[in-house]
């Protein structure tokens, strides 16, 4: 029986790995979006959409911060964290 169940859990588990991982991706790559959109706000200084969409980034990587961790685990995501805060900061005072 343990024979049989042991490589089926494998086999159970490794969509929901790889799932995981692309799940990440994709939501890194939104994240990444947003951050150009926020720019480009900037450059036509409508702060109040760049603040909107610079919520968004934060919220997205607070969402999705253990899914990022395991996605890239030597990257610093507190410290990308707290430039992104310091960025939503400085943005959304514009308004």
């Amino acid at each position: 029986m343990k024979r049989v169940l042991i490589p089926l859990l494998t086999v159970l588990a490794l969509p929901t790995a790889v799932n995981a991982q692309s799940y990440a991706q994709r939501q890194w790559k939104i994240v990444m979006d947003l951050n150009l959109n926020v720019i480009e706000f900037i450059k036509r200084k409508d702060y109040k959409a760049a603040c909107i969409k610079q919520k968004q980034v934060n919220e997205l990587i607070m969402v999705n911060f253990e899914f990022f961790q395991e996605m890239a685990p030597t990257f610093d995501w507190f410290e990308l964290r707290e430039m992104n805060l310091d960025a939503e900061k400085d943005v959304c005072s514009k308004i």
